[in-house]
């Protein structure tokens, strides 16, 4: 925020009588007070929520409240061990996001950091996530996100409109950003399933097994065909033994894995099911090899420039993957596989973990701080070789892990062999712990020194410095991958000459009888109560499987999906341009008497909003901390005028009395009612309070009634107050 820093008289100056002579939340005797002190020193350091705090304190407290409520609504919602009200894994996976981005601003919340920023990059950001429920699964299902998006929206409507204004721009009018996010169905929350696809799920009868390429304990790879006799579609038919899960939230994680990310860089997946002690998943075929077969067969990558090829290919996956909404967690050679023309796919989805996305193109710089730090579940997941220091040491991480095991994956491919060695498993995750690493003597055709810069820059132990970690540019802009275009490695079908792939695949092919598999294609039943949790089905197998039950032929155009290509460009347009609000002076008298028609808040479209707060009118530059703000005029750049707008906040907080507003929030939000909708189902309302006393309603209502006495307190009461908020 562009505020002009005073001296010491300067400031002593404007806080004078005089200036106080018509703020009606601060008295003469109280201008001097020591709360007063540190509300000046607040608009010195730029921190504007503790000046709205100071302000009217039940703003942030009863925001902070509410997004715990809606934490835990969202957390019941998306509990797994309740399989009659499941949720298919698209749903699962907006629910999640939604959790995530409720988590980091209350988090931020709490912390005193937020910021208008803040709020409007995670809102926007759920805007096209909104977009994206619509263009891919219809409005039946964007239902559920613009509901929850709704009560993110409301919470924050006060508190957001506030330090817009504080901080020098337009303030966006966020009743109606809300509405327009209405469907203009009666009941936005219990999804209408009426005209739901009639489709049979998949089963194990619907393909015919021919070759097993891969066995092991916990499962087999086969290469099979859908529609015997109809077309004979070549699939990749993958069982996993579910005796060989330790937790079902993985299988759960890999269902919603395939149904939500597609990228030219990650196997895509048909559809998923749960058979009769297995797990089964059909993928498109690639005739490939893992990272890990070809480097056991060859001792390294030699060719250097195949080597970066692959290492490109990686890097995007792992970024698109990001942007997704999910962290990979076991990022290593044999979760990649790689072909004769030098295409290398992502296969293995089974540790992935639901993180918050990045579904537009515009500039979201709190999504690139939140790569160090996003989980502090202390979970410890994948292979040793490959984890991050702070996974092994189960503190909080991010997506700065995969960032890690990209580095040891790139050691490994150059030098066919792992970085981090230890003769005991405790001397092995020191070497870790301390990024203890040396390059081998012998000489590798792919290290070169750019490549040793890279994986220097990877394998950093504090997250906080380790590449990508500030900005995801940071990767395309290291040399090593200088000259390298982004869209021929999408758009091409040939990128290298590697005939090894071929041999390696001749010379070790399997039959049924020398495999090992611990469990096999004719082992496998269907289960004639298919789980959601585990269910998928992509809309190109519904076509497939529509046309055999027809009796009409198959083909393998008929089942593939379009996939989402991956751009470096970004922008800065914000979404919500011609929902501002144009006469901040009278924001607070617009936002309580403007009446809100239910035809113009019915069925808007939520694509029309792509223009910029102002953006012919205000102007952006740079301010600290690589924030975007509003620079100020001349006539707004004193210190004078700075506390006259912050003076302007206390008649339009007083008269909306923001404290009572959102208990009333918080008791429509438990009944299930939010505005502009009718009452929701039982199922979807909040957690059922066990006592008063653990209800947000009982919360809010304790910070009003104390904030009303403190009203009618008298100069002493108000005085021993004060001395109380200092300790």
């Amino acid at each position: 925020m562009a505020v002009a820093i005073r001296t010491q008289d300067e400031d002593e100056e404007y806080l004078s009588a005089e200036h106080y002579a018509d703020y009606p939340s601060v008295s003469l005797t109280e201008a001097v007070t020591e709360k007063e002190r540190q509300r000046r020193k607040a608009i010195r350091k730029h921190k504007l929520l503790a000046v709205i705090d100071s302000l009217e304190p039940n703003i942030a407290k009863c925001c902070s409240a509410l997004l715990r409520c809606l934490m835990q609504k969202l957390a019941d919602r998306n509990d797994e061990t309740d399989p009659q009200s499941a949720l298919i894994p698209r749903e699962r996976f907006g629910l999640q996001q939604f959790y995530q981005t409720a988590y980091l601003l209350e988090r931020k919340l709490r912390r005193k950091c937020l910021t208008y920023l803040h709020v409007r990059e995670y809102l926007h950001n759920l805007a096209y996530l909104y977009d994206q429920f619509i263009e891919r699964f219809g409005l039946d299902y964007s239902n559920l996100i613009s509901s929850n998006l709704r009560s993110i929206i409301l919470t924050l409507e006060q508190l957001t409109t506030h330090l817009e204004r504080c901080s020098g721009v337009t303030p966006t009018d966020w009743i109606e950003v809300m509405q327009s996010f209405l469907t203009g169905t009666a009941n936005v929350i219990e999804l209408d399933r009426t005209s739901a696809d009639t489709t049979p799920a998949p089963s194990v009868r619907m393909f015919t097994p021919v070759e097993i390429t891969e066995a092991g304990v916990f499962g087999a790879s086969y290469a099979a065909l859908l529609g015997a006799g109809h077309g004979d579609v070549p699939v990749t038919f993958k069982i996993v033994n579910m005796f060989t899960v330790r937790y079902n939230h993985s299988l759960i994680n890999a269902t919603m894995f395939a149904e939500i990310v597609s990228s030219p860089w990650v196997c895509i997946q048909y559809c998923s099911f749960a058979a009769l002690e297995a797990y089964v998943s059909v993928s498109e075929p690639f005739a490939g090899i893992s990272l890990f077969r070809l480097v056991k067969t060859r001792g390294c990558i030699e060719s250097p420039n195949n080597l970066k090829i692959i290492l490109a290919q990686l890097a995007v996956a792992v970024q698109h993957i990001h942007y997704q909404g999910f962290i990979h967690r076991c990022i290593k050679p044999s979760c990649a596989q790689v072909n004769s023309r030098g295409l290398v796919k992502v296969c293995d989805f089974s540790k992935s973990r639901v993180c918050l996305g990045r579904f537009s193109s515009n500039k979201f710089r709190s999504y690139d701080r939140g790569t160090v730090a996003e989980f502090s579940d202390k979970s410890r997941v994948g292979s040793l070789n490959y984890m991050a220091p702070e996974m092994l040491q189960r503190k909080a991480y991010g997506r700065a892990a995969d960032w890690w095991s990209f580095g040891v994956t790139a050691f490994s491919l150059a030098t066919g062999r792992i970085p981090f060695k230890g003769n005991t498993y405790a001397e092995q995750k020191k070497a870790i712990s301390i990024a203890n690493y040396d390059w081998p003597r012998e000489t590798c055709p792919g290290v070169t020194s750019k490549l040793r810069s890279l994986v220097k820059k990877c394998l950093v132990t504090r997250p906080q410095q380790r590449l990508c970690s500030a900005s995801y540019r940071d990767l395309w802009r290291h040399t090593y991958f200088s000259g390298l275009d982004i869209d021929h490695l999408q758009f091409s079908e040939q990128l290298a000459d590697m005939p090894v792939i071929d041999e390696i695949r001749a010379t070790s092919r399997m039959t049924m009888e020398n495999s090992q598999a611990s469990i096999s294609f004719e082992e496998l039943i269907d289960n004639e109560e298919p789980n959601p949790l585990f269910t998928f089905t992509s809309p190109g197998f519904v076509r497939a499987i529509r046309k055999l039950s027809a009796n009409e032929k198959i083909s393998p155009e008929i089942i593939r999906d379009p996939v989402m290509f991956f751009s470096l460009d970004e922008t800065c347009q914000y979404r919500f341009h011609d929902k501002a609000i144009r006469r901040a002076s009278n924001s607070s008298k617009h936002l309580q008497q403007q009446p809100r028609s239910e035809e113009s808040s019915s069925t808007t479209s939520s694509s029309s909003f792509q223009r910029l707060v102002g953006s012919e009118e205000l102007p952006y530059n740079s301010d600290i901390k690589g924030h975007r703000t509003r620079p100020l005029s001349k006539k707004t750049t004193s210190g004078k005028a700075t506390i006259t707008a912050i003076k302007s906040l206390g008649p339009s907080v007083r008269a909306v009395s923001a404290g009572r507003s959102f208990l009333e929030l918080v008791r429509k939000m438990e009944s299930g009612m939010t505005s502009g909708s009718s009452s929701a189902p039982k199922r979807y309302s909040l957690s059922n309070p066990v006592s008063d006393k653990n209800t947000s309603t009982a919360l809010v209502s304790n910070i009003i009634r104390a904030n009303d006495k403190r009203h009618r307190r008298g100069p002493k009461q108000k005085e021993a107050h004060a001395f109380t908020d200092r300790c």
